[in-house]
């Protein structure tokens, strides 16, 4: 679009766009980098879940929803699971 502008010559060759726009962008690039971190830490999760022959695929679509945070709650308190209760409680 810039481009095509500045061969019609209604753009000079330097242009910065107003504030506004440039918070925008700002904000725009920003908002793409951190949606594409937390999508890595979610598959990182997903992932360090798997190692230790969890499978939170087979309980919830997605290690976010209700279901997912029901299977690592006992994780993280410490609960082993292998009697496999916390994964019969999420369903």
């Amino acid at each position: 679009m810039a481009a095509r502008l500045g061969a019609q010559g209604v753009l000079c060759g330097s242009f910065v766009p107003q504030e506004p726009i440039r918070e925008l962008s700002d904000l725009t690039w920003t908002r793409t980098g951190l949606t594409g971190e937390r999508s890595q830490e979610v598959q990182r999760l997903a992932k360090s879940l798997e190692n230790v022959r969890t499978k939170p695929s087979l309980v919830a679509g997605d290690v976010r929803s209700v279901s997912g945070w029901a299977m690592l709650e006992p994780l993280i308190a410490g609960v082993d699971g292998s009697d496999g209760l916390y994964i019969r409680q999420a369903a």
